[in-house]
């Protein structure tokens, strides 16, 4: 599986959202789930490797959006792991999107992208958002909340178990 990889400094001015709108930071640490209509099976991999220390820091979560009080879309928080060993110790990788069918077209995935810097901000941190090199709506969304393309990464699976192997990344040449 090819990627493409988008970087962004973890700091930066807090977005204000439309009318209606709230963007927010879940954290496992802090107690509670995720909406269930928000909730996805791996989450509870994620939360085993949170809970057993399998990530470099307690940072694992979800950037959350509701609309008038409705979940409707969630970006995962993944601290660096196994799985993306070019993220820096303090590190967060950004992914996992999705927006519920009936908030999709509303820029949803492309205001969590924009307010995750300011909401995950820790100076010397980068935000890395790793996306499948042919998700054209994905990728617009992250260009579109001003991320930078850092290189190209592939999925190398350990004997094509799921949930092993890790992310080789190359730079994009200057």
């Amino acid at each position: 599986m090819s990627a493409a990889v988008y970087t962004h400094p973890a700091q930066g001015d807090p977005v204000v959202p439309p009318d209606g709108i709230t963007v927010t930071r879940w954290r496992a640490r802090d107690g509670g789930a995720l909406p269930p209509a928000l909730a996805a099976p791996a989450h509870a991999a994620w939360r085993a490797f949170d809970s057993l220390g399998l990530f470099a820091s307690r940072e694992y979560g979800a950037i959350v959006i509701t609309h008038a009080g409705t979940p409707a879309h969630r970006t995962m928080v993944l601290p660096r792991y196994y799985a993306f060993p070019f993220l820096g110790r303090d590190d967060l990788q950004l992914g996992d999107t999705l927006t519920l069918p009936a908030h999709r077209g509303r820029g949803l995935a492309t205001l969590a992208l924009r307010a995750a810097p300011a909401l995950l901000a820790q100076p010397g941190r980068a935000l890395w958002y790793v996306v499948d090199a042919d998700n054209t709506p994905s990728r617009r969304a992250v260009e579109s909340a001003g991320w930078t393309l850092a290189g190209r990464a592939t999925r190398h699976r350990w004997g094509g178990i799921p949930l092993t192997g890790a992310w080789r990344f190359a730079p994009e040449a200057a």
